[in-house]
């Protein structure tokens, strides 16, 4: 680079041309040309080449004009450029982004257009409706030419809804099945008919021990052992019946045409209906294998 001519060359050339307005215009072109040379080595290049324009004039002092249109070409080939490009963060380009440099809008939107900028460390920001606000450090070195700048925006996270909890003390609704009802009632009946048999029969055990032991009648044996049978039976019943209702209590039922696989009955998907048969034909079963493994006594 070549150093500004010297100062007592630069005055004779002042003094050697006459008139006030003329001198103005002269000592315009060495301050525009001193103030590109500091300029230009605190790295405003762009700031630079408009004072070297100033002092490449026709009008300015021949040696201070070839100097400065010396620097002037050299400054225009450093004024480093950037391209820029958004993204979000599939890969989808975007061109509706406003950018700004350093705090000093650039650009309204990404348009692939070089963009002029100084040398050195930077702050580049960029806006797009619906992605979160975009900061990112850049450095630019001195002579960089359509330097392409990738920004990637990230995508706004939606709004979840606030999901409101229940009152602590509100109260829960479920529905009790109907068969829980059903064996509530058989197991109180088969426990109150077994009851009765069975106390029946053991006072008509005794009584035949105290009146007849070894040579009682063998038809008031038998009506003794099928009471003993009936009574046996029914609280099994009742047994097996109270522990079906409480079940049902226990687990009550929240679809009640909720329609369970397995066999159930042509048009029947109501699970307590299913249920209610399934388990009533297990408790027959269960109550004539009862009575068939019963015995008999005789007295």
């Amino acid at each position: 680079m070549r150093t500004r001519a010297p100062a007592s060359v630069v005055l004779a050339a002042l003094i050697a041309v006459p008139g006030r307005a003329v001198a103005d215009e002269k000592i315009a072109c060495v301050a525009a040309a001193d103030a590109a040379q500091q300029q230009r080595s605190a790295g405003k290049l762009r700031q630079a080449r408009a004072s070297l324009h100033i002092c490449a004039r026709e009008v300015c002092p021949a040696i201070v004009k070839s100097d400065c249109t010396q620097w002037l070409a050299e400054v225009e080939a450093s004024v480093p450029t950037i391209v820029l490009r958004a993204q979000d963060p599939r890969g989808q380009e975007l061109s509706d982004v406003k950018v700004q440099l350093d705090g000093v809008a650039i650009a309204d939107k990404i348009d692939g257009m070089p963009i002029e900028i100084d040398p050195g460390q930077h702050v580049l920001t960029g806006e797009h409706a619906g992605s979160k606000k975009l900061r990112q450090d850049i450095v630019i070195r001195t002579g960089d030419r359509n330097r392409t700048i990738s920004l990637v925006l990230e995508d706004i996270e939606p709004l979840l809804p606030v999901v409101v909890p229940p009152p602590s003390g509100a109260p829960v609704s479920a529905r009790v099945s109907p068969a829980a009802w059903v064996f509530a009632g058989l197991a109180v009946a088969a426990g109150g008919t077994g009851t009765y048999f069975g106390v029946r029969s053991i006072y008509d055990r005794n009584r035949l021990k105290s009146t007849c032991a070894g040579h009682c009648n063998r038809d008031e044996v038998d009506a003794v052992g099928r009471r003993e049978d009936i009574a046996t039976v029914t609280i099994g019943a009742a047994i097996l019946s109270g522990g079906i209702a409480a079940y049902f209590f226990l687990s009550p039922s929240r679809s009640p045409t909720r329609a369970l696989p397995g066999p159930r009955s042509r048009g029947d998907t109501s699970l307590g209906r299913w249920r209610s048969g399934h388990l009533a034909r297990a408790l027959l079963r269960c109550d004539r294998a009862l009575h068939c493994r019963l015995t008999r006594r005789a007295w």
